[in-house]
């Protein structure tokens, strides 16, 4: 109870004199525990209680950090401070966002601050979730990648949950391996792959679960093809809106969500534990010359034929009136 007491004023942060009192009479580890347990801005925001709070929030393990436009060169420099507060530290997640109206995020040099907090990131051991939300406030869908990201953002023995937002070129090279062993959520939206994250990326996560793709794109390829190879992996969300392929080898998938143009499917195995599927779909036509393309009609059956075995179908908000009686 005196725990939960603690955090709710913590949030509030309007404590008085005799608040600040009790809770500065408490272990300093407890107080240490207590802040693990509220939003990283407000603990960070206890600094200014007295010179005993002054650095506890620095042993906050789930640093989550929004920035703006704004005066970012000062805001990087505060970033970069924090990390020298946390690298001895084990921090167990990260979370940054940046929602920018830029068109050249490298005139701020953001994304050269963001290769070296990813390269501090990894250096601690504990680190079980990042998610990096870089999208920009106005829709730059088919604009080139504005972000290289390190492909250290691949290779961790300990990450669980990995979600990347934003027009991130992500480049792997053919000599190293992708190692994720641990990896049980993936979210990618907005993401520009290269070949070989393309072939090799989902088969080299053993324990994925739950995979969210939305928007991504090809470094190479006008028509790419995603294989999805994952013997543990049970549901499957997917968003596009060009012409691609996705080659799906889960044999275990329980639920797939599809929406957007319809892509070209092709189910390796059979999905006798499917139990669910959404679908928000439409005719991948655009243009006039595309009504004579066969496969634009054939690739609906050939999807449903994919998944036969499910259980149930819901549609959301469908457009496509010849399917229903």
């Amino acid at each position: 109870m005196q725990m939960l007491e603690a955090i709710e004023s913590m949030e509030n942060l309007q404590i008085n004199n005799e608040e600040e009192d009790r809770l500065s009479s408490l272990p300093e580890t407890l107080l240490e525990k207590i802040l693990e347990f509220v939003p990283f801005k407000s603990a960070a925001a206890t600094s200014v209680l007295s010179q005993r709070w002054r650095h506890l929030w620095t042993h906050h393990p789930h640093p989550a950090l929004t920035l703006s436009d704004e005066n970012i060169h000062e805001q990087i420099i505060s970033v970069n401070r924090i990390f020298d507060r946390l690298d001895c530290l084990p921090i167990q997640t990260f979370e940054i966002y940046y929602p920018s109206n830029l068109t050249d995020y490298y005139s701020n040099r953001f994304p050269v601050a963001l290769d070296y907090w990813v390269s501090r990131l990894y250096k601690h051991k504990s680190i079980t979730k990042i998610k990096l939300d870089i999208r920009p406030k106005n829709d730059r869908r088919g604009i080139p990648p504005d972000i290289n990201l390190s492909s250290r953002i691949f290779q961790s023995q300990t990450l669980e949950h990995l979600e990347l937002f934003g027009s991130f070129a992500c480049f792997f090279p053919e000599y190293a391996r992708i190692n994720l062993p641990n990896l049980k959520k993936m979210v990618l939206f907005g993401v520009y792959l290269d070949d070989n994250l393309l072939r090799n990326l989902f088969k080299s996560c053993p324990l994925l679960e739950d995979l969210f793709l939305s928007s991504l794109s090809s470094l190479t390829r006008m028509d790419p093809i995603f294989n999805i190879s994952s013997s543990n992996l049970k549901s499957l969300s997917i968003g596009h809106e060009y012409s691609a392929e996705f080659v799906i080898d889960a044999p275990i998938l329980e639920f797939i969500e599809v929406r957007g143009r319809v892509a070209s499917y092709r189910f390796v195995k059979e999905l006798g534990k499917l139990r669910e599927t959404t679908l928000g779909i439409t005719l991948p036509i655009t243009r006039i010359d595309e009504l004579k393309d066969a496969s634009n009609f054939t690739r609906i059956p050939t999807f449903f034929t994919g998944i036969s075995n499910v259980e149930s179908i819901h549609f959301d908000k469908p457009n496509l009136p010849w399917m229903f009686p």
